[in-house]
C-alpha cells in the first residue's frame, strides 16, 4: 500500500484547498495516464526491490516472487513465498490465483521472460493485487502492457489485463541474456513502424479510429531508437540496454493509452502469429516480427535501406533464409496472417501474392 509521505507532500502542493475544481479534475485525469508508478533501473537493482519501493511509497507485507523453472529460479530467494511458472496457460494463472489466495499475497514480483511475466499478469488482475514487472530479457514490449498472451483449450489469446504496477531493469541479469533475445526486442520495437501504417490504413478505410497520442508515444519510441541505434551498439552494452528498455516501455505505453495494440501490432505480427503455427520450431517472436516488417515496409513501397543496415549492424537476422526459414514458408505465412486475427485490416488485405512475391525480393534477396 501507499505511504502517507506521498500525500502529506500531496496536500502542500501549490494550489492546495484554493485550487480551482477545473484544477482537481485535471489532475484526476493526468494520475490515471498509464505510467509506470515504479520504474528501476541499474545494477543490482534486483536485490534491493523491497527497498526502493518503500522509497517511492509502497510498503507490502507479503509478495510473492514468480520465476521460470530454470535461469531465473535462484531469484526466488528475493522474498519469503515463490511460485515457479511451468507454462502459459490459463490453467497455470489459475494454479498461481490458489497460491496467491492461500498465502495472501498482497503483492507480485514477476522475475523472468514473457512466459512468467504473463502468468504473474494475469494472475494479478485476477486476484486484484499489483503485480511489478522484472524482466530478465528484452525480448518484447510486454515487459510493460495491459495483455497478457494465455494458451487455452482453445488456442493462443492476448488477454487484456491490469498494467504493471511498475518495472524494474536491472542491467546486470539483462547483459546475461542471449543475444539473440535481445535483438528479438529490437524487432518487437522495429515493428512499430509496419504497425502504425497499418493503424493509418484502417482509419483510412473506415475500419477503426486512430488515438494521436499513442501514436505518436509509439512513434517516437520506434523512430528515436532506430536513430540511436543506426551508429552501431553492443546489445549488451549498458546504454543500448537502457534504450531499447525505454523504448520498449514506450510501446507499452502506448497500448495502454489506445487501448488496443494497434500502436505495435499489425501485419508483421499476423506473419510471426502464422509463422508460429507453420513452423516446428517457431523464433523468438521478435525476429519474427522485426523480418515481417522489413517485408511489410517493402509491401508499402518504402525504402528500407537505413533500417536494414541498421538492424544487420546490430546482427540482426538479414532474410528468413539466413534462419532456416524458406521463401515458400514465410510467403505462406503471408498468405496465412490475418487469419490469425480475424478483423485486424492491415496491408495483407489490400495485397496479393504478385505484390508479396515483389517485397521479399526486394527485402530479402
Amino acid at each position: 500500500m501507499r505511504g502517507e509521505e506521498k500525500e502529506k507532500r500531496k496536500r502542500g502542493e501549490k494550489g492546495g484547498e484554493g485550487a480551482s475544481q477545473k484544477g482537481r479534475i485535471l489532475q484526476k485525469k493526468i494520475r490515471k495516464l498509464p505510467f509506470p508508478e515504479v520504474f528501476l533501473t541499474g545494477r543490482g537493482v534486483i536485490h534491493s526491490i523491497r527497498e526502493d519501493l518503500e522509497e517511492e511509497g509502497f510498503y507490502f507485507e507479503n509478495p510473492v516472487v514468480a520465476t521460470g523453472p530454470g535461469f531465473t529460479k535462484r531469484f526466488g530467494e528475493l522474498f519469503y513465498h515463490h511460485f515457479v511458472v511451468e507454462h502459459a496457460s490459463w490453467e497455470e494463472v489459475k494454479r498461481f490465483k490458489r497460491f496467491i489466495e492461500k498465502n495472501r499475497n498482497d503483492l507480485i514480483v514477476g522475475v523472468g521472460g514473457g512466459r512468467v511475466l504473463d502468468v504473474s499478469k494475469l494472475a494479478g488482475g485476477e486476484t486484484g493485487i499489483p503485480f511489478l514487472s522484472v524482466p530478465t530479457t528484452l525480448s518484447n514490449d510486454g515487459i510493460y502492457s495491459p495483455v497478457a498472451v494465455i494458451s487455452f483449450e482453445d488456442g493462443i489469446k492476448s488477454v487484456q489485463t491490469e498494467l504493471p504496477l511498475g518495472i524494474v531493469i536491472d542491467v546486470e541479469v539483462i547483459k546475461s541474456a542471449p543475444g539473440i533475445y535481445l535483438l528479438a526486442g529490437v524487432g518487437d520495437l522495429i515493428a512499430n513502424m509496419s504497425a502504425l501504417k497499418d493503424w493509418e490504413l484502417a482509419e483510412s478505410e473506415g475500419r477503426e479510429k486512430l488515438e494521436r497520442i499513442a501514436y505518436l508515444i509509439s512513434r517516437d519510441a520506434v523512430e528515436s531508437f532506430v536513430e540511436f541505434a543506426s551508429n552501431g551498439y553492443d546489445v549488451h552494452s549498458p546504454i543500448f540496454i537502457e534504450r531499447l528498455s525505454d523504448g520498449l516501455l514506450a510501446s507499452g505505453i502506448s497500448m495502454a493509452i489506445a487501448g488496443t495494440s494497434r500502436p505495435a501490432s499489425g501485419s508483421e505480427h499476423l506473419i510471426s502469429h502464422a509463422l508460429d503455427e507453420i513452423l516446428e520450431k517457431p523464433l523468438p517472436h521478435g525476429i519474427q516480427t522485426g523480418m515481417a516488417t522489413l517485408f511489410t515496409e517493402c509491401l508499402r513501397g518504402e525504402d528500407i535501406s537505413l533500417l536494414k543496415k541498421t538492424m544487420e549492424k546490430l546482427g540482426f537476422p538479414a532474410s528468413p533464409e539466413e534462419v532456416g526459414i524458406k521463401k515458400e514458408t514465410f510467403l505462406k505465412a503471408v498468405e496465412l496472417g490475418p487469419e490469425t486475427r480475424k478483423g485486424r485490416f492491415t496491408i495483407l488485405d489490400i495485397t496479393g501474392r504478385k505484390e508479396w512475391e515483389e517485397a521479399y525480393k526486394k527485402a530479402f534477396e
